[in-house]
């Protein structure tokens, strides 16, 4: 499968479709991180919680997530750390520190948010 997806994404001179492509993913990039947050966001209350164990980040795994994978706590104590230090910060900034979690949507620091 990996093979295949690599061949199908390869660089061929002349190939203007995937040319376009390549040009558009930051815009899907930014549509599928406002997809996964709103994900977090419909499972809050008063629903009740629903997502996965190690869902807190991005996750782009092909398959549904279960709760038997295992989790990098580390990277999400990391994050937690960062984000604690953003809502430490002068309340007057607070939206521009927020902000600015968008500007590196890959991280996923803005879903855990």
């Amino acid at each position: 499968m990996s093979g295949f997806v690599a061949a199908l994404l390869a660089r061929v001179d002349g190939d203007l479709f995937m040319d376009d492509v390549r040009a558009q993913l930051p815009t899907f990039a930014w549509f599928g991180l406002l997809n996964s947050i709103s994900m977090a966001l419909s499972s809050s209350p008063p629903r009740g919680s629903d997502l996965y164990q190690g869902n807190e980040l991005l996750d782009f795994s092909l398959v549904d997530p279960d709760n038997r994978r295992p989790v990098d706590y580390a990277v999400r104590r990391t994050a937690l750390d960062a984000l604690q230090e953003i809502a430490a910060g002068p309340a007057a900034t607070l939206r521009d520190r927020v902000r600015a979690l968008f500007a590196s949507p890959h991280e996923g620091r803005a879903k855990l948010w």
